[in-house]
């Protein structure tokens, strides 16, 4: 199978032995902040489980730097579970370890961006033959504030996926706020007070 073969969740084995695609189911899923403290993590649990995706990219998820609560949600989820560092929010990735094999995760350049980011590689055993570069697995929050910023920041990730032969997959709170006012302050890439609501 080559790299740019579209990825499929539950292959055949015949498919693959035909070079057919796999399929993979990925989330994407911004917890919002506090939401273990406030009570909204297990509604959230429920939600993903009912998906039961092949990857899950998680934003905002800042008690999962907790050993006790990282192995909680990893039985929670039934999947392994890395947790980047950041200097605001972390992000996270989990992913079905029945289907994926973690070949190393780099957060080289997290402190750069406000969220960071969590770029996890892996190599998928099934397929035959193996994919020709990893698969990465990037989740990422891109700065709420600046367009600007939030685009540098995008070509910060952009080059961490393609860092590794190009096969990658990008998901997130990828959106930045957009004020009701005029000129939008955001927009011209000025500081905006965190509590104001657009």
């Amino acid at each position: 199978m080559h790299a740019n073969t579209p990825l499929t969740a539950n292959p055949d084995p015949q498919d693959l032995r035909n070079n057919h695609p796999m399929q993979i189911t990925i989330m994407s899923q911004n917890v919002q902040y506090r939401a273990h403290a406030e009570g909204r993590w297990s509604g959230l649990v429920e939600t993903i489980n009912k998906v039961n995706p092949d990857l899950l990219m998680l934003q905002e998820c800042d008690w999962l730097t907790n050993a006790y609560h990282r192995r909680a949600a990893e039985a929670d989820f039934g999947k392994r579970l890395v947790v980047a560092p950041s200097n605001h929010l972390r992000t996270a990735v989990a992913w079905n370890p029945g289907r994926f094999t973690l070949a190393g995760c780099d957060t080289h350049y997290t402190a750069r961006l406000h969220h960071g980011y969590c770029a996890p590689r892996f190599t998928i055993p099934d397929l035959d033959p193996p994919l020709e570069a990893p698969l990465v697995a990037i989740s990422t929050h891109l700065a709420l504030y600046s367009a600007q910023t939030a685009a540098q920041e995008a070509q910060i990730v952009g080059a961490r996926a393609y860092r590794h032969g190009g096969l990658a997959i990008i998901a997130g709170d990828l959106n930045h706020l957009r004020c009701a006012t005029s000129p939008c302050l955001a927009c011209s890439d000025e500081e905006v007070d965190g509590n104001n609501e657009p």
